[in-house]
Order: C-alpha cells, then sequence, then structure tokens
C-alpha cells in the first residue's frame, strides 16, 4: 500500500523526531496530486463523452440504417460518389467486422507491449514531449511531481543522491527519468552540484536549474523546490484550461463533420431520384 518514497519519508521523519511534521507534509503533496487529477478527469469527461456518442452514432448508422436506405438505390446506375463510398464503407465493416477487429486488438496489444519499456518506451515519451500543447503539459506535470518531491525528501534530511533517485520514479516520463538519473551520477560521481547536472539536462526547463543554482548558492534547496513545484502546479491548471477549451469544439465540428457527411451521402440520391422524377 505505501510505496518506497512514502517509507523512506516517514523513517526520515522518526529519525529527526519530526514525524508530525513529515506526515503533514505527505499529505499536502498527496492533496495536491489529488486535486490535479480530479481536474484533469473533469476536464477529460466531456470530449471523451463526445467521442463516446460520436462513434456509436457512426457504427449503428453504418451497421443497421444505411443496408435498409442502400436497398432504395440498388437500381441506381451512377451513385454519388459521396454515397457509393458510404456504402462501400457500411458494406465491409457488416461482412469483415471481424477481420477488422481481431488486427485491430493485435496491432494494440504490440503496439502496447513494445512501448511498455526499453527503447520502444524512450521513443513513444520523446514524442508524446513534442507534442503541441500536450508536450508540454506532459513535460510540466513530471517536473511539478518530481519538484515537490524533491523538497519534500530534502526537506526530511534525506541525501540529495537518495532524493534524486526517489523523485525520479515519480516521474512517468521515462526520458525524463534517464536525465534525472544521469543529474544523479553525475553528482555523486563527480561532485557537481545539482544545478549543474540539472543544466545539463536537455528537456528540463530552465527555470527549474535557474532555482536549483539559487537554491544551493542560499542553502535552501528544498525551498526552491517548493516554489518549482508551486510555479508548475499554477501552469498545470492553465495548460488544463487551454487544453479544454481546444478539444471541446475540435471534437464537436469532428463528429458533426463525419455525421453530416453520413447525412449528406444519404440525401444525396434521394435528390437524384426526386430531380429525376420532377424531370
Amino acid at each position: 500500500i505505501f510505496d518506497v518514497l512514502y517509507v523512506n519519508m516517514v523513517r526520515a521523519g522518526e529519525s529527526a523526531g519530526i514525524l508530525d511534521v513529515i506526515l503533514l507534509r505527505l499529505a499536502e503533496a498527496r492533496e495536491r496530486e489529488d486535486d490535479i487529477r480530479r481536474k484533469l478527469q473533469a476536464a477529460a469527461a466531456y470530449p471523451l463523452l463526445v467521442l463516446a456518442v460520436g462513434a456509436v452514432t457512426v457504427f449503428v448508422v453504418l451497421t443497421f440504417f444505411m443496408p435498409k436506405i442502400a436497398g432504395m438505390f440498388s437500381n441506381m446506375k451512377d451513385l454519388p460518389l459521396p454515397t457509393a463510398i458510404l456504402i462501400g464503407m457500411s458494406t465491409k465493416i457488416r461482412e469483415y467486422w471481424m477481420w477488422i477487429l481481431v488486427p485491430a486488438i493485435l496491432i494494440a496489444a504490440i503496439f502496447r507491449r513494445t512501448t511498455s519499456g526499453g527503447k520502444g518506451r524512450m521513443i513513444l515519451d520523446r514524442a508524446r514531449l513534442r507534442l503541441p500543447v500536450l508536450g508540454t503539459f506532459f513535460l510540466q506535470a513530471d517536473i511539478a511531481r518530481f519538484s515537490r518531491t524533491m523538497s519534500l525528501l530534502i526537506s526530511a534530511g534525506i541525501p540529495v543522491e537518495r532524493s534524486l533517485a526517489l523523485s525520479s520514479d515519480t516521474m512517468n516520463n521515462s526520458l525524463l527519468k534517464a536525465e534525472i538519473d544521469e543529474v544523479r551520477k553525475t553528482t555523486v560521481q563527480h561532485g557537481r552540484s545539482v544545478a549543474f547536472g540539472l543544466k545539463n539536462a536537455k528537456h528540463i526547463p530552465a527555470y527549474l536549474q535557474s532555482m536549483a543554482a539559487v537554491g544551493e548558492e542560499g542553502g535552501r534547496l528544498d525551498e526552491a523546490f517548493v516554489d518549482v513545484a508551486s510555479y508548475y502546479e499554477r501552469e498545470l491548471e492553465r495548460q488544463i484550461g487551454i487544453i479544454t477549451s481546444l478539444i471541446e469544439p475540435i471534437l464537436i465540428l469532428l463528429v458533426g463533420a463525419v455525421v453530416g457527411f453520413i447525412v449528406f451521402a444519404m440525401m444525396l440520391p434521394i435528390f437524384a431520384l426526386t430531380k429525376s422524377i420532377a424531370q
């Protein structure tokens, strides 16, 4: 139930006689993480609902309604191109849905296994950081979690080398984990400062590098990491608002365009029949 970070924090608190303070800080850190997680879930709920409703609507139309309507146009020699495409898609889905579903599941399973660790995971995490808007969000989430953990561990009296190792384990991105691990090796093996190691890390933001340098010079490294964590937590909240405001209209337009295309393709032959009857 309790992870390595929690156990080490409690151990340090007992050794220093400040167990109450450590437990309070742990509780505050967990509350902040839960708060951000709840905001993410709330932001993702509406877009996921739109996607689910849109997917179900398209599936029902193509598999149940389209075959019945297609029978009305069986005697037409030249179907409009959108209608022909829609009828072809409907026919393929109904006849070969198993051959589509099984390979899709296999590809998803292979992709998940390939990207679960090693070079595949590293490639995927590097691609995530390069995504527009979302890449910044993923980076800031990991940096905020790392900084908050570092401040807790250092304030509890845990050595910097051990603090870096434990804090890197809280990061989801394997590329960032590898860079922090390299910082840890540089700090311990070569006697360098944490700020020096961070400055040589490619994906670590300049703000964290500068704050670490200021904190080390002033002997308040834990406070510097607290400031960094607070800054990026505020940025996360702002990013959540931006992403939500962008995703919602885009998804609505996308689903609307797909459903609109289906209705347009279904109505075109009817317009053609009406026109021919009128003539």
